[in-house]
């Protein structure tokens, strides 16, 4: 089959290259001319593991081309699909569906951290809950992870653009704009925890951060949890060591400006911090060196923003891991006190 893809960001490219890769002849078409001869060249303008051999090797066999002729690509074509825009018509079946599974998959998420903050109020270990519900197969383990919140160029865009057309056909006070707004606080439920234990002035305090992009497996920090949780960390006063295995430069850009030192690996940026805050669930922070970590935090604490650690085995080590709903201690808020 022949295949137009219009928009060569993180989603174009990927489903192009993918689409090439299984045997079809495929177009990408992009406005920005300097991005397309990067292309051709075989660089790849962001970060995602083997997308640069598959480029490769697709354009070698001649399924994979790039051009900025959008006309003649469509002409060319037996089908289309648009990874940048608004469903709207006959031609906008494919992008509401993209668009619904997008929602649907932020909505669980976000239904998952509103459950987290309940759990945190009412001294129940959310871990059992998702374990409990996760074994429903009519709900399933899939995106009921509780944490800072998701980012990224599509979960966000695709719920406001629902959130949108949901107006434009007069519904008012939508699931989508809920999804939204508790997504939009969750990284402050973070910030209030550390704020809990450190006080709002955090001058004179350093504060190790792991992970920067909004997920693993990528440099994208379009919407990171990390990033507006640096900020709200240096605006009272703290300084901040960060480490990430691929977003340090889109990162230094976002938050050029700030007291942010970048390390050269994660227990660089720990050592002599006052507390470790994990946001990006990479694997190599997974399984860390707890008794290293015990020996470097001053105040021999995690904060955990995807609880992937067990609080009982860091105490273990002499470490409170404070996570997103297993704390007790906690108090059930929107996240939205501790804005500046």
């Amino acid at each position: 089959m022949k295949l137009a893809i219009v928009g060569t960001g993180y989603v174009g490219l990927v489903a192009g290259t993918c689409f090439a890769d299984m045997g079809n002849y495929v177009t990408c078409v992009d406005v920005d001319e300097s991005r397309l001869d990067s292309l051709r060249n075989g660089i790849i303008p962001f970060h995602e593991p083997g997308l640069d051999k598959l480029v490769a090797s697709n354009c070698e066999a001649g399924r994979l081309t790039f051009s900025s002729d959008l006309a003649v690509a469509m002409q060319d074509s037996e089908a289309v699909f648009i990874a940048v825009g608004t469903p709207s018509g006959e031609d906008g079946d494919a992008e509401m569906i993209k668009y619904a599974a997008n929602a649907m998959l932020a909505t669980r998420i976000s239904f998952m951290n509103e459950v987290a903050l309940m759990c945190d109020h009412l001294g129940v270990d959310v871990e059992k809950v998702r374990r409990g519900i996760g074994s429903d197969p009519r709900i399933g383990s899939s995106f009921i992870y509780p944490g800072c919140g998701y980012g990224g160029s599509c979960f966000p865009k695709d719920v406001r653009a629902m959130s949108e057309m949901a107006k434009n056909a007069g519904l008012r006070d939508t699931i989508f704009d809920a999804v939204a707004r508790r997504n939009e606080s969750q990284p402050w439920v973070l910030v209030e925890k550390i704020v809990a234990q450190f006080g709002d002035d955090l001058s004179g305090r350093t504060f190790a951060l792991w992970g920067l992009a909004f997920k693993p497996e990528t440099d994208d920090i379009c919407g990171a949890p990390a990033i507006i949780i640096a900020r709200a960390l240096c605006e009272r006063g703290a300084r901040v060591r960060a480490f990430d295995p691929e977003a340090m430069e889109p990162a230094r850009e976002a938050l050029a400006g700030l007291e942010i030192e970048y390390a050269p690996g994660p227990y660089d940026a720990t050592e002599g911090a006052d507390a470790l805050i994990v946001v990006t669930e990479w694997r190599q922070f997974r399984q860390p060196d707890l008794r290293r970590l015990s020996q470097q935090l001053t105040s021999k604490t995690i904060f955990d923003g995807r609880n992937i650690y067990d609080p009982e085995r860091c105490a273990d080590y002499g470490m409170t891991c404070v996570g997103i709903g297993n704390n007790a201690q906690s108090l059930l808020c929107d996240g939205i006190r501790v804005q500046a």
